[in-house]
């Protein structure tokens, strides 16, 4: 079932504000994602002379961590 609906100035004025804050909030949790990927990025390179492993379906393999 479809519904057509037509918004109202303050409708439109309510749904823009709506959008904003949830970018906002998503902009907020993407740059706190880089920011724990760096950190585990430096905390993995701060570990020399030892080779990083990944294990997937079984198998293990080395990976590239920078």
């Amino acid at each position: 079932m479809r519904y057509a609906y037509i918004l109202t100035p303050s409708g439109m004025v309510e749904k823009a504000n709506l959008t904003h804050r949830f970018l906002r909030r998503k902009m907020q949790e993407f740059d706190e994602l880089k920011a724990e990927i760096e950190a585990l990025r430096s905390e993995m390179s701060t570990l020399s002379g030892m080779d990083t492993y990944v294990a997937k379906a079984g198998a293990v393999r080395p990976v590239d961590v920078a």
